[in-house]
């Protein structure tokens, strides 16, 4: 069973000279694994690593059954220093661990200038 994987959008930061802003603007009717997506590809713009969001492949046993889980994301890191992977996880919990990257990385890029 292959997983889907969400196409990272093209983002891009727009300055008007007094505010910043990303374009395209995170959409509320667009899937959970969209909403990753265009996480991911704002956190590969500001830092440079490659991020791919896919579902998630788990089930869980019910009643003497493997029923698969629905709405779990995997996803995969890689950059200079080498890559992770995090699975499977619900959209909640993968925002908050791209939040992680995201400092991680910008804490890992203040410390190399």
């Amino acid at each position: 069973m292959s997983s889907h994987v969400y196409p990272n959008p093209q983002v891009r930061r727009v300055d008007d000279g007094s505010t910043q802003r990303i374009e395209p603007s995170l959409e509320d009717s667009w899937s959970d694994g969209q909403k990753l997506a265009w996480k991911a590809a704002v956190i590969e713009m500001d830092t440079g690593l490659t991020i791919r969001i896919l579902d998630g492949q788990s089930a869980t046993r019910r009643r003497g059954r493997w029923v698969p889980d629905t709405n779990v994301y995997a996803m995969t890191i890689s950059g200079p220093g080498g890559g992770s992977g995090h699975s499977p996880a619900s959209f909640h919990a993968c925002w908050n661990f791209l939040n992680g990257v995201n400092a991680g990385a910008s804490t890992a890029t203040l410390r190399e200038t």
